[in-house]
């Protein structure tokens, strides 16, 4: 978990400190937020990407508390007992940390992202586990992922994006242009942001990301939150734009009414203190809700509310808020990318069933679940020739060459019937998945069904 911790403590801290108070208010008023500028990092190919850029580094928060800044005493006292307990912890100092930054590399199936901070110094206390271009590459076995420091700048994610932004830093590979849809959007009408997040819909391999792209013409969007204003754009085409802003104005209207239900119901039957909470929820609500008027003009959405961007309530709420709705949306998305794995496997195992029986004028034998038991590569299971080396799979010309989460069976029903199952616990939660594919022969077509819900009674479990 050390790894993880890292990262949490280096992304939590710079969000929190895009938000607070402090001397932030006076510094607002003074020279605004800063201007959002692409990472020297960021890949060309990079379909979303977010920015954060508070006006200090972590080390102005951290002595910063109820009271103000620490006197300077206590300030350096506590900057040698926290930064030479993280450095001995991590090998890293990231008192001078004073941004930091989120791409997404597009991906047909499961999309690569990279979390990248600047201001690091020191050598990662972690495990070597290869280099890429001269560069270290450090293990970082509790995220599933790798890290690599260059210059000042830390990198931790999928191996993918850590080796694409590696290439950019070191002047290897092209950086992402504004003159991309992405980086127009996020070098010319984000303009000053403390947190901003931007993404390109129609190559995010998500159904409801790409229903922006493919139902309202959305060619790019983005949020940001600056010195006193959060404001949503997104770019793409009158018709659809105009379509999209009714579509907004009536989920608020339903939005408010529903929580009104919800709150007179809670009112009704629920405790003192929910009642209290659903009470001050909804008229916040409605004095959101009556502030939000999407525009259009000239191929732009946007929508832009006023906010105390000194006020302790905002921490409070977008802090609170943004945990409580990217956390889980996060940790359900990864779950999400580990089981499109299963999806994308049992396609490319009908590709090799309709071969065989092109060439063969029948169905492959039956192969069996492999592993057998599914909660085998609940953490992930190294390619092993060996285990696909049975007649079944060696008949399909199937076995598994990367790492995967699922065991995958194939039973051949009668002459004419097929089935491909997936079995597994992508999350290793203990609850197993099982999806399939039936598949049966028309003439010399090959019709199929799925992927789909199997029962769990008809997985085949080993030991």
């Amino acid at each position: 978990m050390r790894t993880r911790n890292l990262v949490f403590l280096l992304a939590a801290g710079a969000a929190v400190a895009a938000c607070s108070g402090g001397d932030r208010e006076e510094a607002a008023h003074r020279s605004g937020a800063p201007s959002v500028d692409i990472p020297a990092a960021v890949p060309a190919d990079a379909a979303a990407l977010a920015v954060v850029q508070p006006p200090g580094t972590l080390r102005k928060l951290w002595r910063t508390g109820l009271l103000g800044e620490l006197d300077p005493e206590r300030a350096e006292a506590l900057d040698d007992e926290l930064e030479g307990y993280i450095e001995q912890e991590y090998g890293v100092v990231i008192g001078d940390v004073s941004s930091g930054f989120v791409y997404v590399l597009p991906d047909e199936v499961i999309p690569s992202f990279a979390f990248g901070v600047s201001g690091i110094h020191g050598e990662p206390a972690a495990p070597q586990a290869g280099d890429h271009g001269g560069v270290p590459l450090y293990a970082a076995p509790d995220m599933e992922a790798v890290f690599a420091v260059q210059d000042d700048l830390l990198l931790v994610g999928d191996e993918r994006a850590v080796t694409a932004g590696l290439d950019v830093a070191t002047g290897e590979a092209e950086p992402l242009s504004e003159d991309s849809e992405l980086g127009r959007l996020v070098a010319e009408d984000i303009g000053e942001a403390y947190l901003s997040l931007a993404a390109v819909p129609d190559v995010i391999p998500d159904p409801e990301v790409q229903m922006m792209s493919e139902q309202f013409g959305v060619r790019a969007a983005a949020l940001s939150i600056g010195s006193g204003t959060l404001a949503v754009i997104a770019r793409g085409d009158d018709d659809g734009l105009d379509d999209l802003a009714s579509l907004i104005e009536v989920g608020l209207s339903q939005g408010v009414s529903m929580a009104k239900r919800e709150k007179d119901a809670v009112v009704a039957d629920g405790l003192p203190e929910e009642a209290i909470g659903a009470i001050l929820a909804i008229h916040h609500f409605e004095a959101l809700a009556a502030e939000i008027e999407p525009t259009v003009a000239d191929g732009k959405l946007e929508i832009a509310v006023e906010i105390e961007a000194g006020n302790p309530a905002l921490l409070v709420g977008v802090v609170g808020i943004g945990a409580a709705l990217a956390v889980p949306a996060f940790l359900d998305y990864q779950e999400r990318a580990k089981a499109a794995e299963a999806e994308a496997t049992m396609r490319s195992m009908v590709d090799l069933v309709r071969m065989y029986h092109a060439e063969h004028g029948e169905l492959p034998p039956s192969a069996p679940l492999t592993p057998a038991n599914p909660l085998a590569c609940c953490g992930g299971c190294e390619p092993d020739p060996e285990a696909w080396s049975g007649e079944g799979w060696q008949a399909l010309g199937f076995e598994m060459l990367m790492d995967h989460r699922f065991s995958y069976g194939y039973e051949r029903v009668d002459d004419d019937a097929f089935t491909i199952r997936a079995g597994g616990a992508p999350g290793c939660e203990g609850e197993i998945h099982h999806r399939g594919m039936t598949g049966t022969v028309s003439g010399d077509e090959i019709l199929v069904v799925g992927p789909r819900d199997l029962p769990l009674d008809q997985l085949p479990l080993g030991d």
